[in-house]
Formats: C-alpha cells, structure tokens, sequence
C-alpha cells in the first residue's frame, strides 16, 4: 500500500497544526530536544542537542519532509496490508509522527487496521494521549483530531 500526495497532504496539515514549528532547539513536554517541526533527529541521523544550531523555515520544512518520508512514511508503508483512503493515511502520518514508527508497529491501531476494523482502528488512537506518564490534554486534543479525519473529517 502506498501513500498518496494527498495523504500527505492531509499529514502535514495535522502535523502543522498540533506540532508549531520552532527554529531553535528546545524540549518538548518531556524534555527530549526538538528542532523545527518537532523533529528528534537530523537529516543526518544525528540528535537535536542544545548545541544544535538554529534552522530557517525553509531547513525546517526541508527536515520535516526528509523524516517525514524515511521515519514515518517508508515505515508504513511496509506495515500496513490493507487499502486505506487518503484522510486515513493522513491521520496515521501525524500519529506515527508523533508516537514513533516502533511504537506503532507493537500498537493495537495496527493490529486492527490490518484485521479490517477500521472503527476500532480509529478508537484506539485514543490510547495515546499521554507524556511523561500521565494523561496529557493537548494529546488528547490531537488524538480526538486525527480520530476525525480518520473517519472523513477535513483538517480545520
């Protein structure tokens, strides 16, 4: 299964939407050093440190796309073995994108995306609203937003 321009589209919409994108590095709600679109890691596969340099808008763009296709993308595209439409795509792209590839692979919306239960597919992207432990609302914000595009919703 492949992942079309309009699912990333509808992808990077969410992702912009709930990530903000800062030039400089600094530490997300659990204190992992982030860069730009709330990327980890470089283009060359090194970490975002506090010593990492400041990016542009356009280096930021640039490494979101890069790891957006090798980190989220590629990864998906070998786990998922069922047809999914282009809003589904989507939501799962800001999903991984923000839980992690690994993590999705051993996740439960996995397993029932690949069974066919799409509904309980979508409801157990509920089961990732936390960081650091504890329930976080602005994940639980995202999560019930991609739930939505997930079942057809546009990105508002």
């Amino acid at each position: 299964m492949s992942v079309t321009p309009a699912a990333v589209a509808v992808g990077v919409a969410l992702i912009k939407r709930f990530e903000g994108c800062v030039l400089h590095p600094y530490q997300d709600s659990v204190g992992v050093w982030t860069i730009g679109w709330g990327d980890t890691i470089l283009a060359d596969g090194s970490k975002v440190t506090m010593q990492t340099p400041p990016i542009t808008q356009d280096q930021a763009d640039a490494l979101r796309d890069h790891q957006l296709e090798v980190g989220v993308i590629q990864p998906l595209e070998k786990l998922i073995g069922v047809a999914l439409s282009d809003n589904q795509w989507g939501a799962l792209l800001s999903l991984v994108w923000n839980i992690g590839a690994p993590a999705f692979a051993a996740s439960s919306v996995l397993k029932a995306i690949n069974l066919g239960q799409f509904d309980t597919a979508g409801q157990d992207f509920l089961e990732w609203d936390h960081a650091g432990g504890r329930v976080s609302e602005p994940l639980l914000q995202r999560r019930k937003a991609e739930l939505a595009v997930w079942g057809g919703a546009t990105v508002a």
